[in-house]
């Protein structure tokens, strides 16, 4: 009698534990499109970790950077954060020495009285209840201590000494004793006149580093991006490595403090040569720059402005042996400001440095 064979349980696909991890994967993925969808869900941004590349709304030194300006006296390193832009704000960290702040305490101290705000209307000082707090007022140039803070304050914000809140009548030769002062030239576009910024020997050692290397200056193509020959720059060039010599890494650190804006972020020097006739024709600057620092080597007889043809009063500034204007190409959201469309008329010599941010 032939037995019937048995009949044998199927056994399980490998792949059925697969299956159902990969369908249950994709119903998670659309439930969370869904609840995206209904707004129910959001991811995080990551505008709140990083900013946008082109936006400079914040600028910060690097620690290499901060320990550079950092304080002789070891009270902590003096350096500046821009907090904001709207307003205008910027931090100084480490601005005055213990010493300094127990100092201004001690002179106030036995004055204190309750502050008072101003009237609106007659612009007189009045008690009010919105402000609270006491406080004195220091005489300026109190004593060699002040002097020194009054003197750093102006240094870090490019106002005079004599310009003083409580209108009292200060000499003016207590500050800016070297005629180096800033000038705001324009808002639209943003705009400042360092007058005296160079002195004549370091225009002169910028010349002797520049000229035998001098080359036909050339543009970017806007649509290769190759830099090639164009009859509207007909200007020689050459440029000058960051941190060449002991002069130049001066002037990159004047620079820098009077811009705010930190070395690293700078491209090298360029020198720009203008002979009679030449020119460079109305043009945005490119690669990226955020702003441009232009510096005279040289005095010329006659033309050699630097052109805003779109600026609000048709801005021309004149050149000037030593002196330097600072430009903003972008508006604080990293936008082309239109009002920065500039050009050189032919001139002498004129130096370029230009930042980007990186």
């Amino acid at each position: 009698m032939v037995k019937k064979p048995k009949h044998l349980r199927p056994q399980p696909r490998k792949s059925s534990l697969t299956t159902h991890a990969f369908t249950f994967l994709i119903l998670a993925l659309f439930s969370i499109l869904i609840l995206l969808g209904l707004g129910i869900l959001s991811l995080p941004s990551t505008s709140m970790i990083s900013s946008r590349s082109d936006d400079f709304t914040t600028v910060e030194r690097t620690s290499e950077d901060r320990e550079s300006y950092g304080d002789e006296e070891g009270n902590g390193e003096r350096w500046l954060e821009v907090i904001s832009w709207e307003p205008r704000a910027f931090l100084y960290h480490n601005f005055l020495t213990n010493e300094e702040c127990e100092h201004l305490i001690s002179l106030a101290k036995p004055n204190m009285a309750k502050s008072k705000v101003a009237d609106v209307k007659t612009g007189r000082s009045k008690d009010s209840r919105v402000r609270t707090s006491s406080g004195a007022f220091l005489k300026t140039g109190h004593d060699e201590i002040v002097r020194e803070i009054e003197n750093k304050i102006s240094d870090f914000t490019f106002i005079p000494v004599a310009l003083t809140c409580n209108m009292e009548k200060v000499d003016a030769s207590l500050r800016f004793p070297h005629e180096r002062w800033p000038e705001v030239i324009s808002m639209k576009p943003r705009a400042i006149l360092y007058h005296n910024f160079l002195k004549n020997e370091e225009c002169e050692h910028l010349i002797s580093l520049a000229k035998p290397y001098m080359r036909r200056s050339l543009v970017i193509n806007p649509i290769t991006g190759v830099r090639v020959v164009s009859s509207g720059r007909t200007s020689t060039g050459s440029s000058i490595r960051r941190g060449h010599d002991k002069i130049v890494v001066e002037i990159e650190k004047r620079i820098s403090e009077f811009t705010f804006l930190p070395v690293e972020n700078g491209e090298n020097l360029q020198v720009i040569h203008y002979e009679v006739g030449q020119k460079n024709d109305p043009h945005f600057d490119g690669l990226g720059r955020i702003a441009t620092f232009l510096m005279y080597l040289s005095d010329v007889d006659e033309g050699g402005e630097t052109d805003f043809p779109k600026s609000s009063g048709r801005l021309s500034v004149s050149p000037k042996k030593g002196d330097a204007v600072l430009f903003w190409n972008k508006r604080p959201d990293g936008s082309q400001d239109p009002s920065s469309f500039h050009c050189e008329r032919d001139k002498h010599i004129a130096f370029l440095y230009a930042f980007r941010k990186s």
